[in-house]
């Protein structure tokens, strides 16, 4: 998926996995700086980490993200 499209709405897939605005915004977050995930997760709740982690691992594989 292109990044502009990400920016727009959640997306059914990340729907489908559990993510709502909050949390999705939280992998928008991730997917421009990578580099800080970590310290992006950190104080988060374990249920919503799980649930960006498992987007992001998703929509890595099938090609969603660059």
């Amino acid at each position: 998926m292109i990044g502009l499209q990400m920016l727009v709405e959640v997306p059914k897939w990340a729907r489908k996995r559990g993510l709502d605005e909050m949390s999705f915004n939280l992998l928008e977050q991730i997917v421009l700086s990578p580099g800080l995930q970590v310290e992006i997760l950190e104080g988060v709740d374990e249920g919503t980490r799980c649930c960006v982690l498992r987007a992001l691992e998703y929509a890595t594989t099938k090609g969603l993200l660059d």
